[in-house]
């Protein structure tokens, strides 16, 4: 069941990440090298046993990929932070 805030966050976070797009696009960003808009992994739920990301079919059933054509629509890429969780607990206790 989608809570109303639920929906509102990844309605705001979707409108703050292609808002982001906009502005590298069109501030120079991307003239300067700046290609990548990079967010964390909020939009997947698991991973599969062979290691590949599952992602929300409830929350992002088609934004991600929506997400990924308007970015690459600013002449931008688009890049996911993903970590396996034994991977980050080895980088933090490394750190």
């Amino acid at each position: 069941h989608k809570s109303v805030l639920g929906i509102i966050l990844i309605v705001t976070l979707m409108n703050m990440l292609k808002g982001i797009a906009d502005v590298m696009a069109s501030s120079g960003m991307k003239e300067a090298f700046y290609e990548y808009l990079v967010f964390d992994d909020c939009w997947q739920i698991d991973r599969y046993s062979d290691g590949k990301i599952i992602a929300d079919p409830t929350n992002f059933p088609s934004r991600i990929k929506a997400l990924l054509d308007y970015v690459h629509s600013q002449g931008l890429s688009l890049a996911s932070i993903v970590m396996r969780k034994k991977r980050l607990a080895k980088s933090v206790q490394e750190v």
